[in-house]
């Protein structure tokens, strides 16, 4: 176990494919130079100290206790990869790209060199997804990155892919090749090789939490050039972690984060992704939040809630268990919340709905009652999705739709049988 909080998983299924690996094999790569920006390198401990306290209300990670983090110099002493792959840019992203070069007055040789185009692929359509991407483009001072938003429908090629150099992924799947890479999804491993790998071949640059509430959280507490983004971190890991003081805030929530957070998915997600990201490295939270097209989607989003509140009570039922579970229509639409609005003491919520491109799974935990959940994300993962221990997902393309309803009904059972058998950890 390595000194940076890994949390090595090693569920999941043997890989088959030659080319994974071979990409599971790729030899070592020099990290990305993580900056320090001037302002901070002569700060004093206490700036440090007081951005640790005002975390503390936080749960710390039992599995970061006694572990060193990577000291500053640890990061600052890699040479940044100099090589650029042909551009196959993100369809989102229509900047220019390249790189620039400091040459020696001297006798004319490359003495160092800042990558200004690095490639962030990014869980989408996720607040907690791009507000780590703006937290590792500053960790890494790229000035000019292209965004690839990611979801988990990539998880069959993901380990195959070959990303653009230099890497950054945070948020989501491990990939061998990420120069940096940071997540906290208990799934982020797709075969005990994939795992394997990680914790055999460790690097100060691929950062780990399972416990973690956020993956922004998580580079929060890394790195201290970002304490005066505590803000964004709060709100990410309240967002991502579900910590909300009630249903009613987290259906009707109107604060700058949430009206960003609830209109990502609306249209097309991964393009709003990549826009917001890029509107939150300049500019604040009350600001992006006040934009046309961001308020337009949340009033969307808001208005088909109620609608949807309105109409869940019809479609949904309490199943033994006391399972929440509803099939709804397309024209409905979906709220992970709004079971708790009708059966606010029910364990956890199972709902499939119909999207554009096929139809979803999705089920929680009730956030607002105290007691041990069955690992959903783990239970997810056997049906191809994925997620966290209380939060998790399915996608179903149009070829499997017509059995949705027959898989919703299994997953039930599933989660049922796992609550009365017994939790082996701590939710």
């Amino acid at each position: 176990m390595v000194e940076v909080g890994i949390v090595a998983s090693l569920r999941g299924t043997a890989l088959s494919c030659p080319a994974t690996y071979a990409a599971l094999d790729a030899p070592d790569i020099a990290p990305p130079r993580v900056r320090t920006p001037p302002d901070r390198r002569d700060e004093t401990p206490s700036t440090t100290k007081r951005a640790r306290r005002r975390l503390s209300r936080w749960p710390k990670s039992p599995t970061m206790a006694g572990r060193r983090l990577p000291s500053r110099s640890e990061w600052n002493v890699c040479p940044m990869n100099t090589h650029i792959s042909p551009k196959k840019l993100c369809p989102y992203n229509t900047a220019g790209s390249g790189h620039s070069e400091r040459m020696s007055q001297a006798d004319g040789k490359v003495q160092d060199i800042m990558i200004e185009r690095g490639h962030v692929y990014f869980h989408a359509p996720c607040f907690d997804g791009v507000v780590s991407t703006v937290f590792a483009v500053e960790i890494l001072g790229w000035k000019d990155p292209v965004l690839h938003p990611v979801g988990y429908e990539a998880r069959s090629t993901w380990l195959e892919d070959r990303l653009e150099a230099p890497t950054a992924v945070v948020d989501f799947l491990f990939h061998p090749r990420a120069e940096f890479w940071a997540d906290h999804h208990g799934t982020t491993y797709l075969s005990e090789t994939a795992a394997s790998y990680h914790r055999e071949r460790p690097r100060p640059h691929w950062i780990y939490d399972a416990t973690a509430g956020s993956c922004a959280a998580l580079l929060f507490e890394r790195f201290p050039q970002l304490e005066h983004q505590e803000l964004l971190a709060h709100w990410a890991n309240k967002i991502d972690a579900a910590q909300y003081d009630s249903v009613d805030e987290a259906i009707f929530g109107a604060s700058p984060a949430l009206v960003i957070s609830k209109g990502l998915a609306e249209g097309d997600g991964y393009a709003n992704s990549v826009e917001v990201a890029n509107r939150l490295r300049v500019r604040s939270l009350e600001s992006v939040a006040s934009d046309h097209d961001v308020r337009e989607r949340f009033e969307r989003v808001r208005w088909r809630a109620e609608v949807t509140i309105k109409e869940f009570g019809k479609r949904a039922r309490l199943e033994p268990g006391n399972i929440v579970v509803a099939d709804l229509d397309s024209d409905l639409g979906s709220n992970r919340y709004a079971p708790y609005v009708q059966f606010p003491d029910a364990r956890y919520s199972v709902v499939l709905f119909k999207t554009s491109s096929g139809a979803k799974i999705t089920a929680m935990r009730n956030p607002w009652r105290e007691f041990r959940s069955v690992p959903l994300g783990d239970i997810f993962r056997h049906f191809g999705g994925g997620g966290h221990h209380r939060v998790a997902s399915l996608l179903l393309p149009h070829p499997r739709v017509t059995n949705a309803s027959v898989l919703l009904s299994t997953i039930v059972e599933e989660i049922r049988n796992f609550d009365q058998r017994g939790v082996p950890r701590d939710a």
